[in-house]
């Protein structure tokens, strides 16, 4: 089997795009708060690698999943010190560039999602690496300490 030169070009790219579809919905906030932080990093790198591909479905449940773990953080630890970060946060990502580094584009409040994409591959990188500050922000705050953030981040790469 050729490796494929996008991930949108694998053959499996159906299953791949299934399978966020499912964590998406999987990934609502369950009712004992605790259990919506048990798989942060694997979630922080799932987002990494999919982010901005494929179809607009595709990049808003990737963006969904996101504002799933932010809330489901902040619910979870609205009555501590990380609460205000954690809502600092979920406003950031609902500014138009942040919005942007899921690969989307909203012109209106009430317009639909659209694809926007890299116009060089300066700009995708830059997209790349901006979003990662942003996850590596989240789980700096969901960690709250310096110990367990460096635990947490050493499982993302």
């Amino acid at each position: 089997m050729k490796p494929s030169k996008t991930l949108v070009d694998n053959i499996h790219w159906n299953e791949i795009a299934t399978l966020i579809r499912l964590t998406l919905v999987a990934g609502n906030p369950s009712k004992q708060p605790a259990h919506n932080q048990f798989y942060v990093p694997e979630i922080i790198h799932l987002v990494t690698l999919v982010a901005g591909t494929g179809q607009t479905l595709v990049r808003k449940s990737v963006y969904g999943i996101v504002m799933n773990l932010l809330q489901s953080l902040y619910v979870a630890r609205a009555d501590d010190d990380t609460g205000p970060e954690i809502l600092v946060l979920i406003n950031e990502c609902t500014q138009p560039d942040t919005v942007q580094l899921f690969g989307l584009l909203k012109t209106t409040a009430t317009s639909e999602y659209s694809n926007v994409e890299p116009s060089g591959e300066k700009q995708h990188i830059d997209r790349q690496e901006n979003l990662t500050r942003l996850l590596v922000r989240v789980m700096e705050v969901m960690a709250g300490t310096k110990g367990l953030q460096m635990c947490c981040l050493s499982s993302v790469y």
